[in-house]
């Protein structure tokens, strides 16, 4: 059934209320399956003890799961300078992951208006409905 308005006042009015039923929902959801997460954690342990017990890396449970440790390896620079000069040096740009700062490009272009886009460079602009609460 289409929801009926006749004002924006009314609108915002039923917005504002639905998100609190959003969000009052999400609460009791978060708060209902907490208990499963915290299970979830202590099996994760234990499971992990097991095959540390063993001296094996993964475990298979036949019809129901292959359990492993696998490492997950993440890295950083502490010296973006120095990481830079490496990456020139050594012509590895490819280490870099492709994406553009939306907040310092966006203030590239506010300092450089004449300057236009850089060369390979596409904007897009998503307009989304923003409803803060009340002043």
């Amino acid at each position: 059934m289409p929801i009926k308005i006749n004002s924006m006042e009314e609108a915002a009015r039923l917005y504002r209320d639905v998100e609190a039923r959003v969000a009052q929902e999400e609460a009791l959801y978060e708060k209902k399956i907490e208990k499963h997460k915290l299970a979830l954690k202590q099996l994760e342990v234990i499971m992990r003890a097991m095959l540390n017990q063993a001296g094996v890396q993964s475990m298979n449970v036949p019809g129901v799961a292959e359990v492993k440790i696998v490492p997950k390896t993440s890295y950083s620079s502490s010296d973006w300078d120095m990481t830079y000069t490496w990456l020139v040096d050594n012509d590895v740009p490819e280490v870099l992951q492709k994406r553009i700062h939306d907040g310092n490009m966006a203030h590239w272009i506010e300092t450089h208006p004449d300057a236009g886009l850089p060369p390979g460079i596409s904007v897009f602009t998503e307009h989304t409905l923003k409803v803060l609460k009340g002043k």
